[in-house]
């Protein structure tokens, strides 16, 4: 299983479930195992659910909410995020997962505080936005004793 790279986008993963539909579709034995992970059709739908699976997800659309949350967050977009949490307030407490960059998970809202901090200095930073992020968090439900 592969942790998802920063800042990963959902257009990449598509491109890389169409090459190993691509390779499957041309006998490739390697593509046709790693599809047969996920489904026996072959077609689009199966290669995305193989990739998801590759990165640790149950399926394509909990692999592109997971994204969509991460891309949401690095861009600070505290509305965006709250339109978000409005349709999906779980997203508030799940765990941010299969990521390298934090292997044993984040709490969205620890992810945010973690963002203030400066691994290159070893300082913490000001970094605008953070505060309304949170903001939306808690108000949605995200624990502040780190529960």
């Amino acid at each position: 299983m592969a942790d998802l790279v920063p800042p990963a986008d959902l257009d990449q993963l598509r491109r890389r479930a169409e090459v190993l539909l691509r390779a499957a579709e041309q006998a490739s034995a390697p593509a046709e195992a790693t599809l047969a992970t996920a489904s026996d059709r072959l077609d689009l739908g199966a290669a995305q659910e193989a990739v998801a699976r590759d990165h640790g997800f149950a399926s394509w659309a909990l692999l592109a909410r997971e994204v969509d949350r991460r891309a949401v967050i690095d861009a600070a977009d505290a509305a965006r995020l709250r339109a978000l949490l409005a349709r999906e307030p779980q997203l508030a407490v799940e765990p941010m997962v299969h990521w390298c960059d934090h292997p044993g998970g984040a709490s969205p809202l620890g992810y945010v505080a973690m963002l203030r901090f400066d691994t290159s200095q070893g300082v913490w930073r000001d970094v605008p936005g953070t505060d309304a992020l949170a903001r939306a968090l808690i108000e949605a439900g995200a624990p502040v004793g780190g529960e």
